[in-house]
């Protein structure tokens, strides 16, 4: 029948598309359209309105269609587009500018698309945190603003655990660590168990600086959940970061039992670079080197650890084997030689 065949139609599409406003009205219209059909003629005789009263009703119809269509569907409809347009501009370099003011006209339709632009702005401040070639005084700017709209948020979806870490993020990627901490503190009130808002702590204490806080906090969130991917991959980089070598030894040896991710031993690595801490490199990227023996960037990596090191007999043997792996290898491995 058309009506089991609709609800077949109306399950299929759910399995790819959540309901929303649109979808429920045009589910019911057709459910209603069919009733028609099998609905009883009233034999009641029908009131008939005056003229005057047929004219204001359909003009009344008329501008409540009008505006049901614009703050329904137009406007979601410029919103998306402007929203699929800031992010491209996302995409652009050197394009901060547009796509913060993209993303101001977005919100400004305060249509569906308006929760999502607000989520994409705090993305958007920690992205430019780190980013010399962006003003100083740009970040600032999007960065108040993005607070001023994730605290909008927070008033329509006050008990939204997202929002509340959302604006925790933003505080962190502008050094507001009071302000981060007690967004954090209101995310955990409705999330107390979630790993996410945890580890956001631990973030804000490890851009302070406050290294044995940080450390403190990891290792309850491994205790707690001991299986959580990245977290004790994550404490061992806090542990070089602070200078903890001892502690990272410790725990780097323990952990190497389970098989830390390739990405995982190259952020030690690079943290243990930034220290100068050069023996410790080279430990790090033998452990590369045997997992990737034909990698000629980590090949590279330990070639130069091993000059580092003063040894660069060492670092001849691991170029001259990667220039044996790789052939194509050979012009910039004999360079790096010389």
């Amino acid at each position: 029948t058309v009506f089991a065949g609709l609800l077949a139609a109306y399950f299929f599409q759910n399995l790819f598309v959540f309901d929303e406003l649109i979808s429920y009205l045009m589910f019911f219209a057709v459910l209603a359209y069919i009733n028609s059909f099998g609905a009883e003629p009233d034999k009641k005789q029908s009131v008939k309105l005056a003229p005057v009263a047929i004219n204001v009703f359909t003009a009344f119809a008329v501008i409540v269609f009008i505006f049901t269509l614009y703050t329904v569907n137009i406007k979601a409809y410029f919103e998306n587009r402007t929203l699929i347009d800031a992010f491209s501009a996302a995409q652009g370099k050197g394009k901060v500018p547009e796509t913060f003011d993209l993303f101001k006209k977005t919100i400004s339709y305060n249509s569906i698309g308006t929760r999502e632009a607000r989520e994409q702005l705090a993305q958007l401040v920690t992205q430019i945190s780190g980013m010399k070639d962006v003003p100083d005084e740009l970040k600032l700017n999007i960065a108040k603003y993005t607070i001023e709209q994730l605290k909008e948020q927070i008033g329509v979806s006050p008990t939204d655990t997202r929002y509340h870490l959302f604006l925790s993020v933003v505080y962190n990627a502008i050094g507001d660590f009071n302000n981060a901490r007690a967004s954090i503190q209101k995310a955990l009130e409705y999330s107390p168990k979630k790993q996410q808002i945890q580890l956001e702590l631990v973030q804000s204490y490890y851009l302070e600086k406050n290294f044995d806080k940080a450390i403190e906090l990891m290792r309850g969130i491994i205790d707690a959940t001991p299986g959580y991917p990245s977290a004790k991959p994550n404490l061992i980089l806090i542990e070089i970061v602070a200078g903890k070598d001892d502690l990272a030894d410790r725990d780097m040896v323990a952990f190497m039992k389970d098989g830390p991710l390739d990405e995982d031993l190259r952020r030690w690595g690079n943290a243990y670079a930034a220290r100068k801490r050069f023996d410790r490199v080279v430990y790090v990227y033998e452990e590369l080197s045997r997992r990737n023996p034909n990698d000629t960037q980590t090949s590279i990596n330990l070639a130069a650890s091993y000059v580092e090191q003063g040894q660069k007999t060492k670092a001849v043997d691991v170029l001259q084997k990667a220039i044996s792996a790789a052939p194509g290898f050979k012009a910039q491995g004999e360079q790096f030689i010389k």
